[in-house]
This record gives structure tokens, sequence and C-alpha cells, in this order.
């Protein structure tokens, strides 16, 4: 968790239209937080794989073409995009424990998405590198195992989940009746809930049409789905086929879903820097358009490689460009939420921001095509075009936020006035009051 010690203003934003809600009269009992309401300073120091099967046989093994293949990814992240938004309504009003444990069951790509997508590529190629020398054991192919395996590892964490998963704040045991937290740490949990509401009302159970109109038509979120649609298509692409192209180097079937695991391990490393950047200075923008700016000189850098180079060399540039997918994604996606005015528009927002994350699945699940052997100049060619559309959409984004901080400043509208005084929520963890006068960073 970040501290609770004032920092580096962050690059939150909020529209005029969007400002908070007056104080209810019977608001000034949660001004503030008492000491025993919060963390001290050293308790906030405490707390704070398909394209592996391709290289197995797999098409030939089940009797599908490449484009085939890719048209069973894009299937899979369509389902996605269609259910995501009735989705975060259910979760709404669920809770997380009963509908986030029966998706992680039901559902690999949810269970991959909590778990983190990152760890679970890099461990996927490891695992996929022991698992298909199973070959020939039962009488099943490596493929076969694969699936078995990551299946079953799969529905026992969602039911570890389901059973271990706490309740709602005001009931925060598990199924078991295990419960995490003391007496203390229910206050406080309870307490900054309420810091949580910008609208300092209680928190509502209903999603309405406004919410989601008055969502769909803001630019800026537009943008942010435009960014990841364009920015993560290559990745998918490259999470499924990587395993293949760095095989058609010259390296082994099993050795090349080993190799791959490398840049991916590389990418994990780079999503905490790039966590601790943002939580660290504030400007999440920044962060944003150099790590896109990275995958954007790989990919580029790799489109241009002739035909004729050195196996070690499209290695590395690939492993690069692999440990570069994505590695902005996830404070992208801070950067989105923490411009929302209220809890329902939140939701909306990081609907969208899935649904953008899947519908990149379904651009990149044909990036590389069958007709496009053996080194997808086409594919690679629309990758580059894609990370240029994203690295100039960045840039977009840092203007049009600068320039509404710059009005909001002029107009002694920023959000921190309608509060002055209160702790305001930032990243989903970290509380700071600044002055009004102050611009957002960006």
């Amino acid at each position: 968790m970040a501290s609770l010690r004032e920092k580096t203003p962050s690059d939150a934003f909020i529209a005029r239209s969007e400002a908070p809600s007056p104080l209810p009269p019977d608001s000034a009992k949660h001004e503030t937080i008492s000491a025993e309401s919060n963390w001290s300073e050293s308790e906030e120091k405490a707390l704070v794989r398909n394209g592996n099967a391709l290289t197995d046989n797999f098409l030939v093994d089940v009797g599908i073409s490449q484009n085939w293949f890719n048209v069973g990814q894009q299937l899979l992240n369509a389902g996605i995009v269609l259910l995501e938004i009735p989705s975060n309504l259910i979760l709404y009003r669920v809770g997380p424990r009963i509908w986030i444990g029966c998706q992680v069951i039901a559902c690999r790509r949810f269970g991959f998405f909590f778990l983190g997508s990152g760890i679970a590529q890099a461990c996927g190629g490891l695992l996929a590198y022991g698992v298909l020398h199973m070959r020939g054991v039962a009488g099943m192919a490596g493929w076969q195992w694969l699936f078995i395996i990551e299946g079953l590892l799969t529905v026992i964490s969602g039911i570890i989940f389901l059973s271990l998963f706490p309740g709602l704040p005001s009931d925060p045991v598990s199924l078991l009746r295990v419960s995490f937290f003391n007496e203390r740490e229910i206050m406080i949990m309870q307490s900054r809930l309420l810091l949580d509401n910008d609208t300092r009302t209680a928190r509502s159970q209903h999603i309405t049409g406004s919410h989601i109109l008055s969502t769909i038509k803001d630019p800026k979120v537009l943008l942010h789905v435009l960014l990841t649609i364009c920015g993560l298509a290559p990745t998918t692409a490259l999470w499924s086929y990587a395993p293949t192209i760095v095989r058609s180097f010259g390296y082994g079937r099993l050795e090349a879903n080993a190799l791959v695991s490398v840049g991916q391990w590389i990418s994990v490393c780079l999503i905490i820097v790039a966590a601790f950047a943002a939580d660290k200075t504030g400007r999440r923008g920044l962060v944003v358009l150099f790590g896109v700016f990275c995958q954007w000189v790989f990919m580029v850098t790799f489109r241009g490689l002739p035909d004729s180079s050195s196996a070690g060399l499209k290695f590395g540039i690939i492993t690069m460009g692999t440990a570069t997918c994505s590695w902005w994604h996830s404070v992208n996606g801070s950067w989105l939420s923490i411009n929302a005015s209220c809890p329902e528009k939140r939701a909306i927002r990081m609907a969208m921001f899935i649904m953008a994350a899947n519908c990149a699945g379904i651009v990149g699940g044909q990036l590389f095509r069958s007709d496009d052997l053996p080194y997808y100049h086409r594919g690679w060619t629309i990758i580059a075009v894609l990370m240029s559309i994203a690295l100039s959409v960045v840039c977009v984004l840092l203007i049009l936020y600068w320039r509404a901080n710059k009005a909001l400043v002029s107009e002694g509208t920023m959000v921190e006035r309608a509060g002055a005084g209160n702790r305001h929520h930032e990243d989903g963890l970290q509380r700071q009051s600044r002055p009004a006068t102050l611009p957002c960073n960006y």
C-alpha cells in the first residue's frame, strides 16, 4: 500500500460535469479519520496456453488449419467482450467472492486475469517445456496433457478462491468462516470504503443507463479503449505464436517454449517497475507513454530485420518485444479508473477496459496467417502500424489531460476544492490531500 503522507500530485482528472456532489449534512463525522481508524506508518509499509501447444503438433493432431486456430482464439475473446458489462453489473450486485469464484472455475481466461496474466504466461512456457515431454504417455499427445494439467490447476484455484475469499466489508469472512482481519482492520477497511466513495453518499447497488451513456460518450475513455486495442493486439498475437516463431529460427520444438519464457519473465519484472514508477511519480500518463514507446521500438525493429538475419539477433529482438508487450497495460487501467467520478462509472470504465483488451485479442488473432508464412511480413507490418497508432493516442491523451487540467485550475474547479481537507482515493489505495490550486499531473 502506498503511504498516506502527501506525495507528488497524481494525474487524476475529473471533468467539470462529473464533479462530486456536495457533502451531505451528516458527513462531518467522515471529514477525517481518527488515528484508531487508520494504519500507522509502520503498518502501512508492512502491507504495502494455447501458443505453447502449437509447437507440439497441435494443428496436425486436431486436424485444423492455422487460420481456423486463429478463429478459435477470436471466439474466446468475443464471448468475453459480449458478456463483460453484464458480468460487471452482476459483480456489482452479488460481490466478488461468489461471482469471481464461479468464473475462475468456469473460464480459464478469468483465472489468468486474477492470478496475473504475466506470471501465468511466463510459467506457462516453462510448464509446457516439461509437460510436452509427456507425448505418448497413456496414448495422449503432449498438448493434451498440457490442457488437462492447466485446466485442473485452474479449477483448483477457483475452488480455493471461492472457499477462502472474504465476503462483504460488513462481514469479511470466507465461506469456510475463516477471517483474515481483526476488529481494527475491519474498522479501517470500512473507513476507507467511505473515503473511496467520491460522492460521500451510501453506495448504490444500481448502475443506470445514464452512467453507461455518459461513460461511453467520454472521448478520453474512447481513446483509452483505442490505445488498449492497438497496443495489446500485437501482444495477443505473440502470446499465441512466439513459440512457433522462435522455433522457425532453428531451435527445437520444446526448447522454443522454454526460450519464449525468458521475455515473459522480463515482462513480469517490468510490470512491477511500471507500477512502482507510477506510484512514486504519480505520472501515469508518462509511464504509459514510455512503455508504449519501448514496445513500438522493438516491434518496428523486428519488422525491419532482413530475413537473412542471424537466429541470435532475431531471438534477442523478439525476446525484448515480448518483454515490453503490455507492461504498461496495468498503469493504463489505473489511469482510466482514477478519473471516474463515482463507483458506478468506474465499474463501466473497467468493463470497457476489459472489453477493449479482449477486442485486441480478436484483432491479434488474425495477425499471423498461414498465407503470410514463413516470415509473416504482412503481420509484422500491421503490428508496426498498430503500435504507431497506440503511440499517437497516448500523446493525444496527454495533451487532452493537460488542457483539461489547465482549464480546471484556471476556473478553480479542481475536484479537491469540493472536499478540501478530505483525503481522496488514488490508485485504489493511496489517499492524499492537495491544494486545490495545483494541477493534476499527467
